[in-house]
């Protein structure tokens, strides 16, 4: 990624920040026209929809990550292998300067 679309991209998620989604739409003008107690059962409406449309993603995620997991090597996340290197299935091999392709198998237990 080039830093100017880096900065195009960061540009284009700062405005989407701000601008107001369809739930601050129609809360406001539920406000306008309903009672109390009517917005607040569309307010938990609203929550209760992110909450199960969150649970449903995460859902297909690890269905995806069960029945695609012996294409990855580790079957974890793999943000995890930057934030922690020395539990990486592969290390540094010092004769060779480079990585060595023994795959140590799962178990993370292993002083690496």
């Amino acid at each position: 990624m080039t830093l100017s679309s880096l900065l195009a991209l960061t540009a284009a998620m700062f405005v989407l920040a701000l601008t107001p989604g369809p739930g601050v739409f129609v809360t406001k003008s539920a406000g306008l026209t309903a009672s109390r107690q009517q917005i607040m059962l569309l307010i938990a409406g609203i929550i209760t929809g992110d909450i199960v449309f969150l649970m449903l993603s995460l859902l297909v995620l690890a269905g995806s990550l069960r029945t695609f997991m012996e294409h990855f090597s580790p079957p974890i996340c793999g943000c995890c292998l930057f934030v922690l290197p020395r539990y990486t299935p592969y290390s540094r091999s010092p004769q060779t300067n480079g990585l060595r392709a023994t795959y140590r198998g799962p178990s993370f237990n292993t002083p690496g």
